[in-house]
């Protein structure tokens, strides 16, 4: 076989990997991923090889390990969204990270959209727990009495 039909080869089999990488199973798209970044390391093939220049991917870290399954559905509902796939898995940290795969500007957006909703959320919620202090302690002075 010539290098020619091996390198083509690579190529298909490294789309197959990133197609499947964006698998609603997380084990399988984490799978799927890191054998696509080993073949394109082994093999010296880029992005532009496989004719996705305009393609890339981005992190988004969460502040810890747990995977809460409201998260899992608005992360994966953002990157429905912005037409980008979305893969769970935890970094060195012990911290969750979300990598959404898809055109730049995409990726970008998704990215951007999913720091303003989980800043917002943790605002909200500090909110609700400093209201609910106070008015616990409302509720129990007017007990007491």
């Amino acid at each position: 076989m010539n290098n020619t039909n091996q390198k083509n080869r690579h190529l298909e089999r490294i789309r197959k990997l990133l197609a499947l990488s964006g698998s609603s199973n997380p084990h399988e798209s984490e799978i799927a991923r890191k054998r696509a970044e080993v073949l394109m390391e082994t093999y010296a093939i880029s992005h532009m090889d496989l004719g996705q220049a305009e393609f890339g991917s981005g992190d988004f870290v969460t502040d810890k390990k747990a995977r809460d399954p409201w998260k899992v559905r608005l992360f994966c509902s953002i990157g429905f969204i912005f037409g980008c796939q979305v893969t769970f898995h935890i970094n060195k940290n012990k911290k969750q990270t979300i990598t959404f795969y898809g055109k730049k500007p995409s990726v970008d957006l998704a990215l951007y959209i999913s720091d303003v909703v989980i800043r917002s959320i943790k605002n909200k919620w500090d909110d609700f727990k400093k209201q609910a202090k106070v008015g616990q302690h409302y509720f129990v002075s007017k007990l007491q009495r």
